[in-house]
């Protein structure tokens, strides 16, 4: 081959060559700037992806502003459970003392128990439906059977009713927005005074939607204090809706 060809020959290599480490170099940079896709790992589990999908819906939920003018509607789109026990402390308040009341409480659905032990000691059981409402203290046999008044399971157990927070008057909200009670998350939400001075705080529980501590004032002196701080969701054994005689009351 006489030297020109060589030449034509060299220089088709080489500009074949340049071209092969252009194109490269260009599918390499578009690449790195395209998104990728992850496939998941085969090892992990359907739990830990839906334990990943709640921490990221909870982070959302978190990012919600709450302020005097939005809490109430933040509140309303919490899911309380269907079935819980916690215990409840009341607390009273009074120039020179103070007294305590605990409710042991046990949810499920329309069925639901009560346990307070009362100032002087007494301990009222307390079982109710939607038609009856069953009531005995200390370990006596004897039962009393009424017909269930129109009231909630909030009011029963003594403690705020979840739908008056949600009924304040909106302008009559001062504060609201996320704090911890206790290390627990919650949404909180003060009162103004009302005319005779008295003014009011909660704190609901961001997991379960439960009110989970209230305090009313008169001027700046705490006169109550409502506080349920452990709550086991779950469905109550059966026993806690069992009657002295061995019925059982179904919801």
């Amino acid at each position: 081959m006489d030297k020109g060809k060589m030449s034509i020959v060299i220089i088709g290599v080489t500009v074949a060559i340049l071209i092969a480490v252009f194109l490269f170099v260009t599918f390499m940079s578009i690449n790195q700037n395209r998104p990728q896709i992850v496939l998941p790992n085969e090892d992990r589990t359907s739990d830990q992806f839906n334990s990943e999908q709640e921490e990221h819906e909870a982070e959302l939920i978190s990012r919600v502003d709450v302020t005097p003018a939005t809490v109430q509607n933040v509140i309303e789109t919490l899911n309380r459970p269907e079935a819980y026990m916690r215990t409840i402390t009341l607390t009273t308040f009074w120039s020179g003392g103070q007294g305590s009341t605990i409710v042991e409480s046990y949810i499920d659905g329309g069925c639901v128990r009560f346990d307070t032990v009362l100032p002087g000691g007494q301990i009222r059981h307390t079982i109710r439906n939607g038609d009856s409402t069953y009531i005995w203290y200390n370990g006596e046999k004897k039962v009393f059977s009424v017909q269930t008044g129109d009231f909630s399971e909030d009011a029963e157990q003594w403690i705020p009713t979840y739908e008056n927070l949600l009924e304040i008057d909106r302008k009559n909200i001062t504060q609201a927005g996320y704090v911890k009670y206790q290390d627990i998350d919650c949404i909180y939400v003060m009162t103004a005074k009302d005319v005779d001075g008295y003014s009011e705080q909660y704190w609901v529980s961001v997991d379960n939607g439960l009110l989970i501590a209230a305090e009313r004032f008169q001027e700046e002196t705490v006169v109550y204090r409502m506080e349920a701080l452990a709550t086991v969701v779950g469905i109550p054994d059966t026993e806690h809706f069992t009657l002295p005689n061995g019925t059982v009351v179904n919801g």
